[in-house]
């Protein structure tokens, strides 16, 4: 098969094309639009992992609530993110060993459970040990 010298110009004029498109693909793909999105993504599913956490808090600080047993909250928010199952199971025995570990102590000898959790929820170390799973949420 020969190429005359018509067919090579048109072959040649279209590869700058070719280069220009995937170029801007590649803008595409990193654009400020695209990575905000992912990052909003994640941030949302590290929001559910720790109402998944607080759920388990709850669960754990009040083990004899009858209407605690029915709730299905916990099981809720495992469905809403994309987290391998070991997450959820290592999150768990993280929540388990803080409320454990966390003593709470009112003056008028009051059970604190809410607050524990409630604190649990907006600590530091739920935030850091959630954020230790952000490459396994399934994409």
């Amino acid at each position: 098969m020969k190429i005359d010298m018509k067919n090579k110009r048109r072959l040649f004029g279209i590869i700058p094309i070719f280069i220009f498109l995937i170029g801007c693909f590649a803008q595409q793909v990193n654009s400020p639009e695209v990575n905000k999105s992912k990052e909003i993504a994640v941030e949302n599913q590290r929001s559910g992992l720790k109402k998944f956490a607080t759920c388990v808090c709850i669960h754990d600080v009040y083990p004899n609530f009858e209407e605690g047993k029915l709730d299905g909250s916990a099981s809720a928010y495992l469905q809403l993110t994309d987290y391998d199952v070991f997450v959820y199971d290592s999150t768990r025995t993280f929540v388990r060993n803080w409320v454990k570990n966390h003593k709470y102590f009112s003056f008028n000898n009051f059970t604190l459970g809410l607050k524990k959790c409630l604190d649990f929820n907006a600590s530091m170390e739920l935030d850091s040990f959630v954020r230790k799973f952000d490459t396994y949420i399934d994409e």
